[in-house]
């Protein structure tokens, strides 16, 4: 995963920590001592006690937004180093041609025929001596391409099964096991298992900080979790934070501004824009994408309690969305 924090320096790093620190303190004195002690101050009181990652949540969260306001947007665009790097490219290292240089002739050819092969039985059956080949970079090519189809028939059990047969191949570039992870992120959201998705989408963002895909299905994957309940306020500050982190990246690497407005719009039309984090994202995506009097309706609507989510992380999204609508031009109302 993205790790805007590490990006700062470390007197930086120092004062979000504490900051965060002092906020955690009052917070649980403020629970623990308000409206004349009653129950619900006193459970809400130990929640907070006992979420072990919310300083850690609130100092990433508090870096973010320090480092938007110092840099704009482009601070959220993803250091990129392979120069042979197609942002939103097919799975299977077919994203960095400099890894097939040393591929022989006999097997491209084997590839592309079971690429291009009508029948899944026929691709199967094309790539059954690849999927063992001494060399590994055939072997697990071949099994990730097996995956791949898998998930072409919907067999998300399969395709995970090959995915994971593919990772087991040693000595592998980080590209290629980001493309297998990409895989088991793919096959567990088709099926449901957000969560599992969240993990091994994040997984290959990690490996290859470029992986267009893969960031635009774990955007999409982190929405749909805040939509629902989320168990703890630091659990619901970090996806919030990803959130906003995808909506940088992803037109950075396309080298597309519009996509800020395409993220915009879907989500937007979604059921999930009722929740507070996806109505902030939605408003920065307009504002970057130029549209302000947009931008101004998902913020208005991020800037108002919920009571959908824990009260801690619904309050740190009011207060930014606050404080990005009264960076907002007047309303020509």
């Amino acid at each position: 995963m993205s790790a805007i924090g590490s990006r700062f320096d470390s007197t930086r790093r120092a004062l979000a920590a504490g900051s965060a620190l002092l906020l955690l303190g009052w917070l649980i004195l403020q629970l623990s001592t308000g409206a004349g002690g009653n129950g619900g101050s006193s459970t809400a009181s130990a929640q907070l006690s006992q979420d072990t990652g919310l300083q850690p949540a609130l100092a990433q969260w508090q870096a973010l937004w320090s480092q938007l306001a110092n840099e704009g947007h482009g601070a959220l665009a993803p250091r990129i180093e392979d120069p042979s790097l197609r942002a939103a490219g097919d799975t299977g290292f077919m994203r960095y041609r400099n890894l097939w240089e040393q591929v022989p002739a006999a097997a491209q050819r084997q590839f592309q025929l079971a690429a291009l092969a009508n029948s899944p039985e026929r691709k199967v059956r094309l790539l059954q001596s690849l999927m063992e080949s001494e060399e590994p970079l055939l072997r697990f090519r071949a099994r990730l391409e097996r995956a791949r189809i898998a998930l072409r028939q919907e067999d998300e059990v399969t395709a995970a099964a090959f995915a994971r047969a593919a990772l087991q191949v040693p000595d592998l570039p980080a590209p290629a096991r980001a493309d297998a992870t990409f895989i088991l992120g793919y096959a567990a959201a088709q099926a449901g298992a957000l969560q599992e998705a969240e993990a091994q989408l994040g997984r290959a963002i990690g490996e290859d900080p470029g992986f267009w895909d893969a960031r635009q299905l774990y955007l999409r994957v982190l929405g749909a979790l805040l939509a629902q309940p989320n168990s703890t306020a630091s659990r619901c500050l970090e996806r919030t934070r990803e959130l906003i982190e995808q909506l940088g990246a992803l037109p950075a690497l396309a080298q597309d501004r519009s996509q800020f407005r395409d993220i915009a719009d879907h989500f937007a039309r979604q059921a999930q824009a009722d929740s507070p984090a996806v109505a902030l994202m939605t408003g920065l995506g307009y504002l970057w994408a130029g549209d302000p009097e947009q931008a101004r309706a998902q913020l208005t609507q991020a800037a108002h309690a919920h009571g959908q989510g824990p009260a801690l992380c619904e309050a740190r999204i009011a207060e930014q969305a606050r404080v990005w609508l009264a960076r907002l031009p007047p309303s020509p109302d």
